[in-house]
């Protein structure tokens, strides 16, 4: 699969691939036994910042340099004991026709100061014509795509395929008649 630098990662939904709409950018951390808490990511002139801890006695931020995948820690040993114990992946995600991407967990090299290239996760696309909506999941792990067509007054189709990420097609109409001629010859 392909794999991306944070900030090509952040461009491949922006703008939205699916109504052309404005994205926004979250960062997920996991911890074992609790739920993803979901933190803002803001574009800076220092690159992209990321709250990740604010307490009493530490305000723990890492600030990813766009240009050269390099990050920084407001504090380094604080930020080693973070990553120990939780995973962190971005996610893009439009408000208004709720097409978004989630990345693999980030693999941060401690040594060098950088990000490894990342992953897509999953793809979840929102795709409308005049007729019909299209709904496509693509779980990158299983390399699967679950696909749903639905138009007014009918009853929904759905497709199970090998992946569809949507990289491989020129735009969202070529993606549509691509849908269009599988659920021909399905």
């Amino acid at each position: 699969m392909k794999k991306y630098t944070v900030k090509d990662f952040l461009k491949l939904n922006s703008p939205c691939y699916g109504c052309g709409g404005k994205i926004k950018i979250t960062v997920g951390v996991d911890s074992e036994g609790l739920s993803r808490v979901n933190l803002n990511l803001t574009n800076t002139p220092a690159g992209y910042t990321i709250p990740l801890s604010i307490t009493y006695n530490n305000n723990l931020k890492l600030i990813i340099d766009p240009k050269t995948n390099k990050y920084l820690s407001s504090n380094i040993q604080y930020f080693v004991e973070y990553i120990k114990n939780r995973k962190i992946c971005l996610t893009t995600q439009c408000d208004h026709c709720q097409t978004s991407m989630t990345s693999k967990y980030l693999d941060f090299n401690l040594m060098g100061s950088y990000i490894k290239p990342v992953g897509i996760a999953v793809q979840y696309i929102v795709l409308n014509d005049k007729n019909n909506r299209y709904v496509i999941y693509s779980d990158f792990g299983s390399e699967q795509s679950d696909i749903a067509v639905s138009s007014v007054g009918t009853s929904v189709s759905h497709l199970n395929l090998t992946l569809l990420p949507h990289y491989r097609f020129k735009d969202k109409e070529h993606f549509i008649s691509k849908i269009k001629t599988y659920l021909l010859f399905s």
